[in-house]
């Protein structure tokens, strides 16, 4: 079992930044698109160069259960090696990561732990929840060893000490809170539950922004051309084709958003989450009742101040508390959902899943 860290797609990517700058300065188009895209390119050059020089290999031998790591920037590698059966675990943690502007991102990284915990290595980081669980289990059911999830469980409440200590109930009643905008339609065991959709926030504006700025960078080419020589170049041509593209996805996705619901349908056998966007249903994930291992509330992948709040003990309005959501998971399968949810809403809903879980 090998992992290797793609460093050969390095100069593969400062190549495409370079082709990206040679066909800028050498197309006859206003000088805002072309310093648009040469910029796109020198970011393209810097990290295929970064790419380039870092090394990260893990070989792992199931036969003789010994690993060996090569790790560092090249020429300086540093290497170990060691016997698998110093292995406790393969854990999977939730990490915040610093970005650009002072924001923060989430990764799920997999890493196997030992007896000695300055042997702990890190051997997958994935973007996405679902493909680090499903990796998860597969790498500990090769190496023959336990699985942990070590993301917190964190309470919304005020006193998480005080609720950590009692086991969770299931709520006897189908209805939602009052005033809800959790919407229910059908009898146990067969329901539609429809969450609110996220609506508009003070993001929308921002991100509006992106798909807004690269419709006037077309406009303000075409213009160029046609102020200057009463016809579109095919240089600028290509270049609007691209921004307009791009700002169309952006603003579909942006509509998506804003309004898609969640909606979560149950049938005897099975609980099926989806989202409805115009009436049409898409991105359905279906977990089978006798398989959901863990049905929680947790903090959201980009958990905010709120929530670390309510992590510490200190007090906040409940109405108001954001960065939490209801975790399911069923196996190496997991959905979250809720994420607009007040906490009465949220614990409603928990409930509302564990008696769907429960009545198989």
């Amino acid at each position: 079992m090998r992992f290797v860290y793609w460093w050969w797609w390095g100069p593969v990517v400062s190549a495409i930044g370079f082709f990206m700058g040679y066909i800028c300065w050498n197309a006859n188009a206003p000088l805002i698109l072309r310093g648009f895209m040469t910029f796109g390119g020198l970011i393209f050059v810097v990290v295929g160069a970064l790419m380039t020089r870092k090394r990260d290999e893990l070989q792992i031998n199931l036969d003789l259960r010994t690993y060996a790591r090569r790790r560092g920037n090249w020429p300086a590698l540093t290497e170990e090696d060691g016997s698998l059966d110093e292995i406790t675990r393969v854990g999977i943690v939730r990490e915040m990561q610093s970005g650009g502007g002072g924001r923060s991102t989430p990764a799920w990284v997999i890493r196997i732990e030992f007896k000695d915990t300055a042997k702990n290595i890190s051997v997958a980081q994935f973007v996405g929840e679902q493909p680090a669980y499903r990796r998860l289990a597969e790498l500990a059911a090769k190496l023959r060893v336990p699985s942990a999830d070590e993301n917190e469980n964190v309470s919304i409440h005020p006193n998480a000490t005080a609720h950590a200590a009692v086991a969770p109930t299931v709520s006897s009643t189908s209805l939602p809170p009052r005033d809800s905008r959790i919407m229910v339609h059908g009898e146990a065991p067969r329901r539609e539950i429809i969450l609110p959709a996220l609506g508009f926030n003070i993001a929308t504006p921002l991100l509006l922004a992106f798909p807004i700025g690269l419709v006037v960078m077309a406009v303000a080419g075409i213009n160029h051309d046609l102020e200057r020589s009463h016809q579109i170049l095919q240089s600028t041509y290509v270049l609007a084709s691209i921004c307009g593209l791009l700002a169309l996805g952006g603003f579909l996705l942006i509509t998506a958003g804003v309004f898609a619901q969640t909606v979560i349908l149950e049938d005897p056998d099975s609980i099926l989450v989806a989202n409805r966007l115009f009436g049409r249903d898409y991105g359905f994930v279906t977990l089978p009742k006798a398989s959901i291992d863990e049905v929680a509330i947790r903090e959201t992948a980009h958990a905010g101040a709120a929530s670390n709040l309510a992590r510490q003990g200190t007090p906040v309005n409940q109405q108001q508390v954001q960065g939490m959501e209801v975790f399911l998971r069923s196996g190496s399968t997991i959905k979250r959902v809720g994420s607009n949810l007040n906490v009465f809403e949220l614990e409603w809903l928990r409930d509302t899943i564990k008696s769907m879980s429960a009545s198989d």
